[in-house]
């Protein structure tokens, strides 16, 4: 039975009890057949469908659910269709909604469903940026260590020094300010992020009201 429900991962996964058979696949074929048609419609930008604009982070929080581990590539794959020339940003975008998806993917985290609160760790694409909170008065530093075109994928990532086992960290921890950490390398480290404790959570979180 087909299912469009990319976005609330936890659920589809409590429906269908089979997380690994019923995930990964529809998105592959939805990403090949798109890329039939049109290799710029095959990242889930160019086709003027704006939900689809965070499929990249979907496929990473799908892939963290099954420890398949390997789709930081997807972030870096998308981004790569970006340049500063004038037909630089693909697709439509829509009083810079495509170009706040880059700006998102280039500091490593995306907000797939923005009313949780809750960003998916990607594959950052800098190595140091800073978030400042002029409200506040803090500043969320982002550090990419061994960062590079081949070390693309997420080994460990540290929050104010603490190791951080889940994939994903919340809109509440960036206005407070403090350190992120990413370790990149070569191969992708199947264990982070991949235990069910650790899944990108699909509703809001507690005590949190949309």
């Amino acid at each position: 039975m087909p299912i469009l429900a990319d976005y609330d991962e936890q659920t589809v996964s409590a429906f269908t009890a089979g997380a690994a058979r019923v995930r990964v696949r529809p998105i592959e074929e939805r990403t090949a057949a798109a890329a039939a048609a049109c290799p710029v419609a095959s990242t889930g930008l160019g086709d003027g469908g704006k939900p689809a604009v965070p499929i990249p982070a979907v496929l990473e929080q799908y892939a963290l659910s099954i420890c398949s581990g390997d789709f930081n590539q997807w972030t870096r794959k998308v981004a790569a269709l970006y340049n500063n020339t004038p037909a630089g940003v693909p697709g439509n975008d829509d009083c810079g909604q495509t170009s706040t998806w880059f700006v998102f993917a280039s500091l490593g985290f995306y907000p797939v469903n923005a009313v949780t609160g809750v960003y998916v760790l990607g594959s950052p694409l800098v190595n140091r940026a800073a978030i400042h909170n002029p409200a506040a008065k803090t500043t969320f530093h982002i550090e990419a260590e061994n960062n590079s075109a081949e070390n693309m994928y997420v080994q460990s990532v540290r929050l104010n020094g603490k190791l951080l086992s889940r994939s994903w960290i919340t809109h509440d921890e960036i206005l407070a300010g403090g350190d992120l950490q990413f370790r990149m390398g070569a191969r992708p480290n199947k264990e982070w992020g991949s235990a069910p404790a650790d899944r990108p959570p699909s509703g809001l979180l507690p005590g949190k009201r949309a």
